[in-house]
């Protein structure tokens, strides 16, 4: 969803917008320039703070620390692996 968000509202913004887009072939692709405010846009949201395990972290923090999670519960250095649920 914060990344959804994120591509959304370049588009809300009118920050892209149809000339953001260039013809290849019969179809069309975001232009260079495009994507790389997408990414920008994407990589800004990730840094946006929650609440987590009592804790404020970033997004991205909270992706890692998941994935840190699901690797210890694999290798059974854990009992449990609980997933992260965001609501807004």
């Amino acid at each position: 969803a914060i990344i959804d968000r994120a591509i959304i509202n370049l588009f809300v913004q009118k920050r892209l917008s149809e000339k953001d887009t260039e013809i290849i072939g019969e179809g069309k692709l975001l232009t260079k320039e495009a994507r790389t405010k997408i990414i920008e846009e994407v990589m800004t949201s990730l840094e946006f703070k929650i609440k987590y395990d009592n804790k404020k972290l970033s997004v991205k923090s909270i992706m890692q620390e998941q994935g840190r999670a699901v690797v210890r519960y694999l290798l059974r250095q854990s009992e449990k692996f609980e997933p992260f649920i965001w609501r807004d």
